[in-house]
């Protein structure tokens, strides 16, 4: 017998999301083998559709920590690579296509090695980067390649409320990294795509957890100095 197929899970964050969850699940239906969405509190009809779509929808309540929600989504799933969607996106047929090749370590990230799609070496990758194009208001913006690592094995997790770091890789690469000028672009693309008014929103409740958290770091600071001087002068 051969070896077993790699699987691979679908995981999303959502949050009155109903224009986009239906259309961004969709996308995956040929190439995953389980589709997980954790709903924030949406006040629309996200968790309708997503369930319509054979999405498993677990529910947490958004507490200003991207990351925690990340991975709780992450928690939920048990296939062997992990790819982490937002809504707003949609990948390009191209980019879809290759994910078996990207997730198969013995012989499909050969293959797309010897085509130029992702670099070679010794090790196999277990992380991977690509290209994302932003656009706002239908414009695309000068922001590129903007590289997003959404594709990783199961094992990995996200650090950091806003902004978030992902950890747990031990060797990964870029798709397509040769191509990624907007003048020269990947040829396996995330499409991004927001309204001006969406990009502002966003904008500024970042600009608050960011504020929120390192406010809470200051303080811990403060309070770490403190006890530090008085062990010092209980001890002098």
């Amino acid at each position: 017998m051969g070896k077993p197929k790699p699987t691979l899970g679908l995981a999303m964050i959502c949050q009155n999301e109903t224009i986009h969850i239906a259309p961004s699940i969709a996308q995956f239906f040929t190439v995953v083998d389980d589709i997980v969405v954790v709903d924030g509190g949406s006040e629309d009809d996200s968790v309708m559709w997503a369930e319509r779509m054979g999405a498993r929808v677990f529910h947490r309540p958004f507490d200003n920590d991207f990351s925690a929600q990340k991975n709780y989504a992450l928690d939920q799933l048990d296939t062997d690579w992990i790819y982490l969607h937002d809504p707003d996106e949609r990948l390009e047929p191209t980019l879809i296509e290759i994910f078996q090749y990207l997730i198969d370590v013995d012989r499909g990230q050969q293959f797309l090695e010897a085509g130029g799609i992702i670099c070679g070496g010794n090790e196999m990758f277990d992380c991977f980067g690509i290209a994302r194009r932003n656009f706002i208001d239908g414009v695309q913006t000068d922001i590129y390649p903007d590289y997003q690592y959404r594709l990783f094995r199961k094992n990995c997790r996200f650090e950091r409320p806003v902004h978030e770091l992902l950890t747990g890789w031990n060797n990964r690469t870029e798709v397509d990294f040769t191509h990624a000028t907007l003048e020269d672009p990947a040829r396996f693309n995330i499409l991004h795509y927001k309204s001006g008014t969406r990009q502002e929103e966003q904008d500024v409740r970042y600009a608050k957890i960011e504020n929120k958290y390192d406010l809470e770091a200051l303080a811990d600071i403060r309070k770490k100095a403190k006890e530090e001087e008085g062990d010092k002068d209980e001890n002098a």
